[in-house]
């Protein structure tokens, strides 16, 4: 199958994307450096930070949404997706399903298309990985 025409990331718990309009600056025609987003996505009752704050989950349901987690995780992992950025404040709950979101940081092994258009991979300077930044911030430094 083709890289560009794979489905679409789909999983009990990770949020579903049903578009993404990347944005990039009039002159930038072969679209190297996406400047921000907005994407458009199922829409969720509250996130896990909430939830932990008000202490409103019991230990079944705190261990169903671990679960989940850890099942989004994996499967993240399988199709060369990882987060990088996991905290209860990127996981929204649907009815007591938790839903990873928030895929801003991610590293992606693979370099299908169509998860950079739907919103679950980005590209461009802002979006480099967090190492380049510090070497280069090293480098920097180290010329001062």
């Amino acid at each position: 199958m083709n890289e560009d025409t794979e489905t679409m990331p789909f999983h009990d718990n990770i949020v579903r994307n049903f578009g993404n309009i990347e944005i990039y600056q009039k002159l930038d025609t072969e679209k190297k450096d996406c400047l921000g987003w907005i994407t458009v996505m199922e829409k969720c009752n509250g996130s896990l930070r909430e939830k932990l704050r008000a202490n409103s989950l019991n230990l079944q349901q705190r261990k169903e949404i671990a679960l989940g987690i850890k099942n989004g995780t994996k499967y993240l992992l399988q199709i060369g997706i990882e987060h990088n950025d996991l905290k209860p404040g990127n996981i929204l709950l649907l009815d007591g399903v938790p839903k990873i979101i928030d895929f801003g940081l991610v590293e992606c092994g693979s370099k299908k298309i169509s998860y950079r258009q739907t919103g679950y991979v980005r590209t461009g300077s802002k979006y480099n990985d967090f190492y380049s930044l510090c070497k280069l911030l090293l480098i920097d430094n180290n010329l001062n």
